[in-house]
């Protein structure tokens, strides 16, 4: 989302240096979104600058008067030299990535004139406020023309919000439906922080998914992790799901691959330069990939079949926004849950066993400690056990512990 500030807001923090500009660029940032000032809001800032510096200037060589007094002395900088560190600072301020200066045009002279002959908003009720005018009708062409939401930022609430002062006047709604514009209003940058950090997470979802959907996540994620880790795969479902099929007289045999549905549910995403100048995005997903599995049947002798099954994996993937469009998918890592409770392969008895986690693009060979071994006990008594960490050995007598379940989707 690009945010467009009003002189008012530069005003109060010259050279940006509060935290809020910082978390507001920070933002920007992520979002890959723009810090948009109008051009005649610099030109505007420039001489609320030289006004005021003349002003504090006054009051800060009245203040280095009366110090002199107590034997302190210092030198102020001049006014036209601290002016001109401050056009340097405004020069460099246009020159970063993140900041656009929006130009006005001379068309929009007519609309001006108008809206002060009929005290329209933003001009006020006495048909001042050309400038204010100005940056309106600028803001509205670039958020039409862009068909991109665009935050407004701006203590004028005379001439810009409504009765409430925390929205927009109704003639500036009517002026974003005319236009088919879409204008957010916040009084305050720290406003915009607090009232968007929850919007944000929804809008980054829905921008993302737009460009990288969930089934071209899913056939993206197979391609790469099957049949290229196909054994690591294996190895962990064995050890992680195979007590359901003990319980039911089954027992894995292996992956046969993903059948190519599933769910994606998205967690995060940020932007950054890569080292060729492009922006790339990197998402985070946990994904819910059906698999098709081989397993082995003891209901009535042995038989061997296939049955389909969900295994949750987590994905890092950077791609590269160009033109608007997410291209050049790589999948970074992917991770499997790091604890897990797995069947005896050997006399059908039941383990639970803890090992320690994985992670990256294949699975390392984690240590394995056996917590407990509990023979035949029914599946009611096993999760009983479970949650409760602590069973009776029913053939020793002894007490023992057992891992957690909640361990299992911790990452």
């Amino acid at each position: 989302m690009d945010v467009i500030i009003d002189t008012n807001i530069l005003s109060k923090d010259f050279k940006l240096l509060k935290h809020n500009i910082k978390e507001l660029e920070e933002y920007l940032k992520k979002t890959n979104g723009k810090l948009v000032i109008p051009q005649i809001v610099i030109e505007e800032v420039k001489e609320v600058f030289e006004r005021q510096l003349r002003d504090s200037l006054k009051t800060a060589e009245s203040a280095q008067q009366q110090l002199e007094r107590f034997g302190y002395t210092f030198k102020l900088k001049s006014h036209d030299e601290l002016v001109l560190e401050y056009d340097l600072f405004l020069k460099d301020l246009v020159k970063r990535e993140y900041v656009e200066i929006l130009p006005y045009k001379n068309e929009y002279l007519p609309e001006v004139i108008n809206r002060a002959n009929k005290r329209i908003k933003p001009c006020n009720s006495s048909g001042e406020g050309f400038k204010d005018v100005i940056i309106w009708l600028s803001l509205i062409d670039r958020a039409s023309t862009k068909q991109k939401t665009c935050s407004f930022i701006s203590d004028n609430v005379y001439d810009f919000a409504a009765e409430d002062k925390a929205t927009l006047h109704p003639a500036l709604i009517d002026d974003c439906s005319n236009a088919a514009a879409s204008v957010l209003y916040f009084r305050s940058v720290r406003d915009f922080i607090d009232s968007t950090a929850n919007l944000w997470n929804h809008l980054e979802k829905e921008w993302l998914l737009s460009k990288f959907s969930e089934n071209e996540v899913i056939k993206f994620v197979t391609s790469k992790l099957y049949p290229q880790y196909e054994k690591q795969i294996s190895v962990w479902y064995e050890r992680y799901m195979d007590v359901n099929f003990c319980l039911d007289n089954k027992e894995f045999v292996s992956i046969l691959g993903f059948t190519g549905d599933g769910s994606v549910e998205f967690v995060e995403a940020f932007s950054f330069k890569s080292e060729s100048e492009d922006m790339q995005i990197r998402s985070i997903f946990t994904i819910m990939l059906e698999t098709e599995i081989e397993i082995v049947e003891y209901e009535d002798g042995r038989s061997t079949t296939t049955d389909t099954d969900e295994i949750e994996i987590k994905v890092s993937i950077s791609s590269v926004l160009k033109d608007d469009k997410l291209t050049d998918h790589q999948l970074d890592e992917w991770w499997l849950p790091n604890a897990t409770i797995t069947c005896s392969t050997e006399g059908r008895g039941y383990s639970i066993l803890k090992r320690s986690s994985w992670g990256g693009k294949s699975i390392p060979n984690a240590e394995i400690t056996v917590v407990a071994s509990m023979i035949k006990l029914p599946e009611k008594k096993l999760k009983q056990q479970i949650k409760n960490e602590e069973y009776i050995d029913p053939k020793t007598g002894k007490k023992t512990y057992a891992v957690s379940m909640t361990g299992f989707h911790s990452y």
